[in-house]
């Protein structure tokens, strides 16, 4: 996979990207990966496999401050990391996305979604977690508000990171301005499939079944899984991963066995 990757500059900033080309079908899957995260972790890997295997296009990218991309990981916010995507869709001219966000991504492919109507095709969500800046203020200890405060960030202890990661009060007020719940429903015209895992102890599976009630379609359905927990990388989690993606590509082609 490393040797596919390329690089977009733009607005200063180097993106690394991934993009295959379909052979067999029209449709190309774009993996949004989460926070702190990047395109070469398990899923994307497995979503690449996956797309070269059945002949979809499949298309990716670290956002600035992630992976292989330039930037600090402190300087980012949501809206530059969604210039990052459309950049990069608008680069690569792929065209019948079906949108596979995890975590964060699952909130902004939901923006992806709304910004490029004629080009998404469908969207399948992994553990989604939108707004879920607007919730990390009200769980601050007086000391990390107090810091935030003072310097306009803190540091939030992580799985992921030993040293915990930093979050501003520019991702704060950035999220807020994105929010998508409880503003009258979120418009999509494109079916929908969320997957959430019961044990998800990062972003509770209630967030899935929340969006499944904002989003103004009706093609949209909700799976959980028991052991489930947040990363959804097991065996058994990417080939459900699979069976769905196979799927929906397959209703929205027109070629599904009912």
């Amino acid at each position: 996979m490393n040797e596919e990757i390329q690089f977009l500059e733009t607005n200063g900033t180097k993106i690394a990207h991934l993009y295959v080309p379909p052979k067999k079908h029209d449709v190309t899957i774009m993996f949004l990966h989460g926070f702190f995260s990047s395109m070469l972790k398990t899923k994307g890997q497995y979503l690449r496999d996956l797309c070269v295997e059945k002949g979809y296009g499949f298309l990716s990218l670290d956002y600035a401050g992630h992976g292989q991309s330039s930037g600090k990981f402190e300087d980012g916010y949501i809206s530059q990391w969604l210039e990052n995507c459309e950049d990069v869709i608008r680069f690569s001219g792929a065209e019948k996305l079906v949108l596979v966000g995890s975590s964060l991504g699952g909130w902004m492919m939901l923006h992806l979604m709304m910004r490029f109507p004629d080009l998404v095709s469908g969207l399948v969500g992994i553990a989604v977690a939108p707004d879920f800046t607007t919730e990390i203020p009200d769980k601050l200890t007086p000391q990390q508000y107090q810091m935030l405060k003072d310097t306009g960030k803190f540091v939030l202890s992580s799985d992921y990171q030993a040293s915990g990661v930093a979050i501003t009060q520019k991702l704060l007020d950035d999220g807020a301005e994105l929010s998508v719940f409880e503003k009258g429903g979120i418009p999509c015209y494109v079916p929908v499939r969320l997957l959430h895992g019961i044990k998800d102890a990062d972003c509770s599976f209630a967030l899935s079944l929340k969006l499944m009630e904002e989003l103004n379609a009706s093609n949209v359905e909700v799976t959980l899984i028991k052991e489930g927990e947040h990363s959804l990388s097991t065996p058994q989690n990417l080939r459900l991963l699979r069976q769905v993606i196979i799927q929906l590509v397959e209703e929205i082609e027109g070629t599904a066995a009912f």
